[in-house]
């Protein structure tokens, strides 16, 4: 198998200049410079990518987290001016009541404060036994650790 000579760009612009003799070429010349202006191609417009992108999305980020403030705000203040107005609503509402209805409502009111009494209790004993779970998992790390040693 014959091996190529391989010809620096100084001597083939040399030869190219002195065309008195024939000018070798390499045969990988075109894929080599196609190759080279893919990369070329391909580093400048990742640079103008990168260059640009930082400001845009600066700005983009910017405008983002005023406009999530901005309507935050809104419904903040909406929802406490809706709240108040909902419970003067119910206020007036209940003291319209017949007898029996206020009983009722009574009874809900009695049965709603049962309920919260139980789920308080049932979400203490929950962290209780959150507790008991996280010492009964330090007591097996320390006995691996003291095996592992």
């Amino acid at each position: 198998m014959k091996t190529q000579k391989t010809y620096s760009d100084e001597e083939i612009l040399t030869q190219i200049r002195n065309a008195k003799q024939e000018v070798y070429i390499p045969q990988t010349l075109e894929n080599d410079l196609n190759t080279l202006i893919d990369k070329w191609a391909n580093g400048q417009t990742a640079r103008a990518q990168t260059s640009a992108s930082p400001s845009k999305w600066f700005w983009a980020g910017g405008i983002a987290a005023s406009l999530a403030i901005i309507v935050s705000l809104g419904l903040y203040f909406q929802k406490n001016s809706s709240t108040q107005q909902y419970s003067d609503n119910l206020n007036i509402k209940v003291e319209n009541l017949n007898v029996a209805d206020k009983q009722k409502v009574a009874t809900a009111e009695r049965a709603l404060i049962l309920v919260s009494a139980n789920y308080n209790k049932g979400l203490s004993s929950l962290h209780n036994a959150e507790t008991h779970i996280k010492q009964a998992q330090n007591a097996v790390n320390k006995s691996f650790k003291k095996n592992k040693l």
